[in-house]
């Protein structure tokens, strides 16, 4: 075989197992790096040393969200060679409980269990695949998102059902925010997936679709919401609609996606809602997606009505230069209306009032409301950042510190600035020409030399005495 052939075949050695990781099970997607690092982890859990074992478990689960990609990839392929012997540790180790603990089956840590079993000889077998198990399990139910549950539950029939009870728990432990996985999973092909998460739902506590919809956690509400109209569940589309106008921003864009997602299914509750915000009839010749358009913005006008006039008493607290009540009435609007489309103006006040502070020499406060500029208004943050720059090299000079590079790059990012540019060439005049600069270095290397020579005449003071101290 050639060299060159060689090669090829080692390139390619090398890089199919990201290829195949890269199309993983069920789709994930997974960035190599975590992989490694989780493989490299979890290899660490088969070590004779208990301490190695709980720092490789612990820094897995320090690490879920960040990992899950690749817990899930993991999960779902786990092999399960040896289901019995893995039945048998799950046993033992749940024996370990005492016996009559009221916390048994909700507070027992398997992981915990498993850590402090013997992997060795006879009495070890299956621990190692075990703990493995457990630990990704337990690594998914804290990075706590839906897909994360999805494959939770997708593992629930797996390495014959041994780890089912320990998913259940988390499952039951996790709460409202597992219902958008367990509604999703509801249309999974697996008649004993549908079965079982209809059961574990039911045991939650959520026997119908509008007790699903009373969760106060807004995220997950949302959530909730994006997962029934996934379903397609009828039965939830008038109470979908009611969400269209909710004061949280993100419960609200959730169920006006979940209604675009519903298409001309949900037209009939379109119209009754039309009916009753606007108290008339609308025009049957209307799609479900023009109906849906009028009946957003309508509501955006009546719940906008009231921060446009906040806003208004901002701009004029502004004009009036009251910014400390600017920045009140703008914290009032933006946390009940974060997306309102006003935002770059009240970014344009801040930044005034940052022009301001940095007048009254108040750096610190400037560079506050110019942050607060930046985040509003993303598109301005690059003259932003160079007059941060231009704040601490201000600082730098004030605190009679070499300032000059500190200017010279923020003349970098902003070459037409002239504060900068003045600051740059006043501070090289106060310098002084070249050559006044290299006589002064002379006259300070002179000093220093002659100070050393008169501290050694003074030290040694007999000639001969001096050349032997030199010795």
């Amino acid at each position: 075989m050639s060299t060159l052939l060689r090669i090829l075949v080692f390139l390619l050695l090398w890089a199919l197992p990201g290829a195949l990781l890269a199309a993983g099970p069920a789709s994930i997607r997974v960035k190599a790096v975590d992989y490694q690092e989780l493989s490299s982890l979890l290899g660490r859990l088969n070590s004779s040393d208990p301490n190695q074992r709980k720092a490789a478990s612990d820094r897995i689960l320090e690490q879920a969200p960040q990992l899950k990609e690749a817990l899930k990839a993991r999960l779902l392929g786990f092999p399960c060679q040896a289901p019995a012997d893995i039945r048998r540790a799950l046993v033992l180790a749940f024996r370990r409980v005492e016996p009559g603990d009221a916390n048994k089956a909700e507070g027992f840590d398997l992981v915990s269990a498993l850590l402090a079993m013997d992997q060795r000889g006879e009495s070890g077998r299956g621990v190692t695949e075990a703990l493995e198990a457990a630990v990704l399990i337990r690594g998914l139910a804290k990075a706590g998102d839906t897909e994360s549950f999805r494959a939770l539950i997708g593992f629930s029939l797996g390495c014959d059902t041994a780890f089912k009870p320990e998913i259940a728990r988390v499952i039951r432990s996790a709460g409202s925010v597992a219902l958008p996985a367990l509604i999703l999973e509801r249309a999974n092909s697996a008649p004993a997936i549908r079965e079982q998460v209809r059961a574990w739902t039911e045991e939650l506590g959520y026997t119908d679709t509008s007790r699903m919809v009373q969760e106060k956690n807004r995220v997950v509400l949302a959530e909730i919401l994006k997962a029934l109209s996934l379903v397609n569940d009828f039965e939830a589309m008038p109470l979908i609609v009611t969400f269209a106008n909710d004061q949280s921003a993100v419960v609200r864009e959730a169920a006006r996606e979940a209604i675009r997602r519903y298409g001309r299914n949900i037209i009939w509750q379109l119209r009754d809602a039309y009916r009753t915000s606007m108290g008339e009839d609308p025009d049957m010749a209307w799609s479900a997606e023009e109906l849906a358009r009028r009946l957003f913005s309508a509501a955006d006008e009546i719940r906008l009505a009231e921060s446009r006039a906040l806003l208004a008493q901002a701009r004029k607290a502004a004009e009036a230069g009251n910014f400390d009540e600017m920045k009140r009435l703008a914290a009032d609007v933006l946390s009940e209306e974060p997306d309102i489309e006003s935002k770059p103006e009240v970014a344009g006040w801040f930044r005034t009032w940052a022009e301001r502070l940095e007048k009254e020499s108040k750096l610190d406060q400037a560079r506050e409301a110019l942050l607060i500029a930046g985040a509003l208004d993303p598109g301005s943050r690059s003259p932003i950042e160079a007059r941060l720059d231009f704040l601490d090299a201000l600082e730098i000079e004030r605190e009679r510190l070499p300032a000059a590079d500190a200017y010279r790059g923020v003349l970098k990012q902003d070459p037409k600035n002239p504060e900068a540019a003045k600051r740059v060439e006043e501070l090289e005049d106060s310098r002084g020409p070249l050559w006044q600069r290299l006589l002064r270095a002379l006259g300070i290397a002179a000093v220093v030399a002659g100070s050393w020579f008169a501290f050694r005449r003074f030290i040694y003071p007999d000639s001969r005495l001096r050349g032997r101290g030199a010795r």
